[in-house]
């Protein structure tokens, strides 16, 4: 027998679906969802709905344009479609806390059964928890504990689960990438995964309108703190005026944190309201963006953390790089 990926969660397994039969169960994701949480939510919502257990992936918003096609036939309810949804019981996935999933939808669930996550900040707030914090992604746990049962998966459902993967390890990258991510992508390829469709529909397909987007993102990056922070801007004016989504700015992040000197890099993205939506990310570890994200409320991972502002982000700014300034000095004092 081959070694478990996940046995601290996967000896749990038939308990949950012992305890789901029966039930119209919801595999909820977070908001503005991302490969892995689509990923997670059309793999977890195909291996039970396999089991006779009917299941749905309930989600605020819609799935990106670049990641709608790993959906398939899987039953979804997005949008206006998620808030109308009746259930019996809700599962969240790749959800760091409970607000994740929007206050909409959390109005409508009173307590989540089972939370299935990856996010070191996350608090545990399910009846079961199954983080396995040291997983690059929370599609590679639902994969994983699915193989140490020993069930078979379809095609549609290895390919969502190897998207989400994909995307949350930066295209393995990222120093979360372990053996384990690889032994587990290798099994979903056994079962139908295509690492070259993932990557042409994730990464070769991009609207005009996103690189216009790009254009005008890449001219607000600025540096400080002798260019080891390096922040960008995005506005409900640079959106429309680029004809684009604000699902297009997936990934902007990465552009100011590749740069050689950078230690923290932050995208300040103005909401419709006014507020600020912060995104961060780090190179490594040790800079815990998750906590400087803490400091605003939010959370995430050690290298990739988002918050939200009430303020303004010109507000905003000179408050976040003064925390950041003070959170460097720390890490570095450490």
């Amino acid at each position: 027998m081959p070694k478990p990926y996940f046995p601290e969660f996967s000896n749990g397994w038939p308990a949950l679906v012992e305890a789901l039969k029966s039930k119209k169960v919801a595999v909820i994701g977070h908001i503005r969802p991302d490969g892995d949480c689509m990923g997670s939510q059309v793999g977890l919502t195909r291996i039970l709905n396999q089991l006779s257990i009917e299941t749905t992936a309930v989600n605020r918003d819609p799935y990106p344009r670049e990641i709608t096609e790993f959906v398939g036939d899987t039953p979804v309810a997005l949008g206006e479609a998620a808030l109308n949804r009746s259930f019996d019981v809700a599962i969240t996935v790749d959800c760091s806390a409970m607000d994740r999933i929007g206050e909409e939808l959390a109005t409508k669930v009173n307590t989540v059964y089972a939370c299935i996550d990856h996010h070191i900040t996350n608090p545990l707030f399910a009846e079961v928890n199954w983080v396995p914090k040291d997983a690059a992604a929370t599609a590679e746990v639902i994969a994983g504990i699915a193989f140490d049962n020993g069930i078979s998966i379809d095609p549609i459902t290895a390919q969502a689960l190897y998207v989400g993967i994909a995307t949350d390890t930066g295209q393995f990258r990222y120093a979360a990438t372990t053996q384990r991510v690889f032994d587990i992508c290798g099994q979903l390829m056994e079962h139908g995964a295509n690492p070259n469709t993932a990557a042409q529909s994730l990464y070769e397909r991009q609207k005009k309108g996103r690189v216009e987007l790009l254009k005008a993102y890449l001219n607000t990056l600025q540096f400080y703190m002798d260019d080891q922070l390096c922040i960008g801007q995005l506005t409900p004016a640079m959106f429309e005026a680029a004809g684009s989504e604000r699902t297009d700015a997936e990934g902007f992040v990465d552009y100011a944190r590749n740069v050689e000197t950078v230690k923290i890099a932050c995208i300040l993205e103005e909401q419709p309201d006014g507020s600020t939506k912060g995104s961060l990310r780090a190179k490594e570890s040790r800079y815990r963006v998750d906590q400087l994200a803490g400091y605003f409320g939010g959370g995430g991972h050690t290298c990739a953390a988002g918050f939200g502002h009430p303020d303004s982000p010109e507000s905003f700014l000179p408050i976040f790089i003064e925390k950041t300034r003070e959170h460097l000095q720390l890490v570095e004092q450490s």
